[in-house]
């Protein structure tokens, strides 16, 4: 099986992890129809700065020094809400996995994952700082959209795993009508859209 069909294979599990709160109404002084706009320029709230955040999060909920970079075995940011489903391992037990939503600043209670005796959890892990493409989500999105060629698509959602051993990024991008997948790979480079 190639690369490219092991990574359609494992999309919906990689897109599909978390799900999120309608925002209504207005925000402070700007009113739905701006912040919408808004947003939606800025890729719905995805941002490298998302990222950071729940990366600290997870740090300082497992009490691990700043400079330690926890493994993940998948990590899914998705626009509506600016909501992160991750799941990630233990640092003092490799073989302990737990995942975690990271919504307004907060990480949730952990959620054991069940692992098989004769699963390769560390097959799965990845380190962020081994992921480039993790401090340039802006350009994730930017690239994504512009890849996927659909009129007025939005990417809704943003997940990183491994598949086929190397770790890939999968940008869901979507209208009303249309949806395709762009893939990436760690670096952040662009692979090919996958439309659905």
């Amino acid at each position: 099986m190639s690369p490219g069909k092991v990574v359609r294979k494992g999309l919906a599990t990689a897109v599909a992890v978390v799900s999120a709160t309608v925002l209504s109404g207005c925000i402070g002084a700007m009113d739905r129809a701006d912040f919408d706009a808004e947003m939606a320029r800025r890729g719905g709230g995805l941002t490298t700065e998302l990222v950071g955040d729940v990366l600290a999060a997870l740090r300082v909920h497992y009490r691990v020094s700043e400079d330690t970079d926890v493994g993940l075995t998948s990590l899914t940011l998705q626009a509506e809400g600016a909501l992160v489903g991750v799941e990630a391992q233990a640092p003092d037990d490799p073989r302990v996995l737990d995942s975690y939503t990271f919504e307004d600043g907060e990480l949730s209670a952990p959620t054991p994952v069940r692992v098989s005796a004769m699963d390769d959890v560390e097959a799965r892990v990845f380190r962020p700082g081994d992921v480039p493409a993790l401090g340039g989500i802006e350009d994730i999105v930017d690239t994504a959209v512009r890849e996927a060629g659909i009129e007025d698509g939005l990417v809704s959602r943003i997940a990183v795993q491994r598949s086929a051993g190397d770790v890939v990024v999968v940008a869901a991008v979507e209208s009303p009508r249309t949806l395709a997948t762009v893939l990436f790979d760690a670096e952040g480079g662009f692979d090919e859209v996958v439309p659905q």
